[in-house]
């Protein structure tokens, strides 16, 4: 019988990448907030078009790939996990497009979209979600946010969360440990993390405040990202 071996925390969590999702409204500034970090960056473009706001990026550090269904968005991820050494930062812009794409590719030609036809949309972006994770560095999922209303017993409340199907909200959750909403208040853009009845948030590890107040872009850079991911980093490693 082998011998059991035990894992300490700082090995664990050796050369630790967050994998996170942000959301927001159309043109917040998803896609600038995870494009300009000046990282080595592949982002997956999925038919939202944001990536328009990244035309003056340096090529160098930013490769953008159009992906055109969900089939080859696993080809793409196949190759980019076999080049992964050479990438920093992934960045899929956005779940909501992607699960377009498998909306239009199961109902085909037309017809109602029922039950069953909803778990094989999930199914879909479950599956692209999956092997997204094998990456192993740094991922950043992006999605459009939506207003939803549930009934609380004494009244409905609007519940603000990123625009997916119950299911793929449930996975891509059990898959990031942070998720935070980005909105413009005050002509300042901000980001939370932190869960509330009326916001879908998560921070792991309670490292950040309520609301943070993201800093202007330096340049052709946004050093919101990469200020975050100190946080987090160091946080783990101590």
């Amino acid at each position: 019988m082998s011998k059991i071996q035990f894992s300490n925390f700082h090995d664990y969590f050796d050369n630790f990448h967050p994998h996170s999702l942000y959301y927001s409204w159309q043109g917040v500034g998803k896609t600038t907030f995870a494009g300009r970090t000046g990282l080595r960056t592949i982002l997956l473009d999925c038919g939202d078009a944001g990536v328009v706001t990244l035309r003056k990026t340096d090529t160098k550090k930013l490769k953008i790939v159009r992906i055109k269904s969900t089939p080859q968005y696993l080809e793409v991820m196949d190759e980019i996990n076999r080049q992964s050494s050479s990438i920093d930062l992934l960045v899929v812009d956005t779940l909501t497009g992607l699960q377009s794409m498998a909306i239009a590719e199961v109902r085909g030609r037309g017809g109602e979209l029922n039950q069953r036809k909803w778990g094989m949309i999930g199914s879909k972006i479950i599956e692209c979600i999956s092997e997204t994770r094998s990456f192993p560095h740094d991922i950043i999922y992006l999605a459009q946010e939506r207003r939803r209303t549930r009934d609380e017993g004494q009244g409905d409340i609007t519940y603000i969360a990123p625009s997916l199907t119950p299911g793929v909200r449930e996975y891509l959750s059990s898959s990031v440990d942070w998720v935070g909403r980005l909105f413009i208040e005050d002509h300042k853009r901000k980001l939370t993390f932190i869960l509330s009845d009326e916001i879908e948030d998560k921070d792991r590890s309670t490292l950040f405040p309520k609301v943070l107040n993201l800093p202007p872009m330096v340049g052709q850079v946004n050093p919101a990202y990469l200020a975050i991911r100190k946080r987090i980093v160091e946080a783990i490693h101590g």
